[in-house]
């Protein structure tokens, strides 16, 4: 951007990353680049330009889906990314019934309305709320022992799980369950 006195600067401008709520479609197709800067979003909850260091949002959630591992132009996503996926869901083709019900929805005029319902300032209040609930440790030590013996490949002995298994739940992973279930 070139200013009043002729000189050339840079000016940041954030991008939409800085949106309350991210939807990354195929998020394996994106340059390993690309997927270091949403690791930083995920994790540092702020994006750096430069030597500066820019605050996201808050609330910062992020929803991302992936391409299977075997197309073209797919890239392999960190273990430390993957561990950050709350489940896997495989979708297949849909049917035939499904088909038609996409086109009935993708090719008339109607529109979905839409309404508001909460902003971010009431979403992090109810984050606090279930924050401060209690949980058994019980429930604790019960959720500590199903991640280790259902999502541990090499302690899921005879699981029905382990060949479904490639990484298995991470200790943040356990506490973002153990968070959710409040």
């Amino acid at each position: 951007m070139a200013s009043d006195s002729g000189d050339r600067r840079f000016e940041f401008q954030s991008g939409p990353v800085f949106a309350n709520l991210v939807l990354v479609d195929e998020v394996n197709r994106a340059a390993p680049k690309t997927q270091s800067a949403l690791l930083e979003a995920m994790q540092e909850r702020n994006v750096t330009v430069g030597t500066r260091a820019y605050p996201l949002p808050r609330p910062y959630f992020r929803h991302c889906d992936s391409e299977s591992d075997r197309n073209d132009g797919t890239y392999p996503l960190p273990e430390a990314q993957l561990d950050r996926f709350l489940f896997k869901l495989k979708v297949e083709f849909p049917s035939a019934s499904n088909l038609t019900e996409i086109l009935t929805r993708t090719t008339t005029t109607w529109e979905p309305t839409v309404s508001h319902v909460a902003d971010g300032a009431s979403l992090m209040q109810i984050q606090h709320v279930a924050r401060d609930l209690l949980i058994a440790s019980h429930v604790m030590d019960y959720a500590a022992r199903l991640v280790m013996a259902r999502t541990r490949v090499w302690r899921a002995r005879r699981s029905r799980c382990a060949s479904n298994v490639r990484y298995g739940a991470s200790p943040r992973a356990l506490r973002d369950w153990c968070w959710r279930r409040r």
